[in-house]
């Protein structure tokens, strides 16, 4: 059970394994905790502490992306087209009033799981499987994963000229060596940045909600009728 004061959003990558982002403390960075449900002794589950960089220590309540739809498939899905494995996802970590997303391998956080249990890793020592999509914060409405891909809404034309649009950001490996900037980061050390595929999917209006998950995104859209009074 999660007790921590500093908990702030969590997500499933599988069945048994649990990501939860912690909130910067006095005495403590803000992180991302990989908690595996399934291994632990007495009720406590394993877990493994990845440190983010000093300098979010005073930004509130990092927030985890991922997409839905992750749970260990049967014997008649295995062989689904639409079934992601862990190679073929990206979860990312939102830093409000900061760099934005932190975007990262799912694969590369369980690998290095699996060479160090139980230890926390510094941000030094895992920053280089981190990219920063080039959307900026503002104008950003929302953001969903599905598979390696980050979709983005934004509005690009202000309040009084509206502008909604969707844009794509590809962390496959083909992705990457087609967009990534040969400009990093010196903010976080290096990391590097990944630019949009290019294509902007104009939308008539901002959706209430939108998701992600095996290679489709979902806009939910509220439509509100008003009568008049009797």
């Amino acid at each position: 059970m999660l007790k921590d004061e500093r908990y702030h959003s969590l997500e499933f990558i599988d069945d048994y394994r649990l990501l939860v982002s912690l909130r910067a403390s006095r005495d403590g960075l803000a992180c991302v905790v990989l908690m595996d449900t399934e291994k632990g002794t007495g009720g406590t589950p394993a877990q493994m502490t990845f440190h983010l960089p000093t300098c979010f220590r005073d930004f509130a309540d990092p927030y985890l992306l991922l997409d839905r739809g992750t749970h260990k498939p049967t014997s008649a899905e295995c062989l689904a087209p639409f079934h992601q494995d862990h190679t073929q996802r990206i979860a990312a970590l939102f830093i409000p009033y900061s760099i934005g997303y932190l975007v990262f391998s799912v694969e590369a956080l369980l690998r290095l799981a699996g060479v160090h249990e139980g230890c926390e890793i510094g941000w030094d020592e895992w920053k280089k499987h981190v990219v920063i999509p080039s959307v900026s914060e503002e104008g950003l409405l929302d953001a969903c994963i599905s598979g390696c891909r980050l979709f983005c809404i934004t509005n690009r034309g202000g309040l009084d000229y509206p502008d909604t649009g969707m844009e794509v950001y590809d962390f496959s490996i083909q992705g990457r060596a087609k967009y990534l900037s040969e400009q990093t980061n010196a903010y976080l050390g290096g990391v590097g940045q990944l630019a949009s595929t290019g294509v902007v999917a104009q939308l008539p209006r901002e959706p209430f909600d939108m998701g992600g998950s095996c290679g489709n995104v979902v806009f939910i859209d509220v439509s509100v009728l008003l009568s008049p009074a009797p």
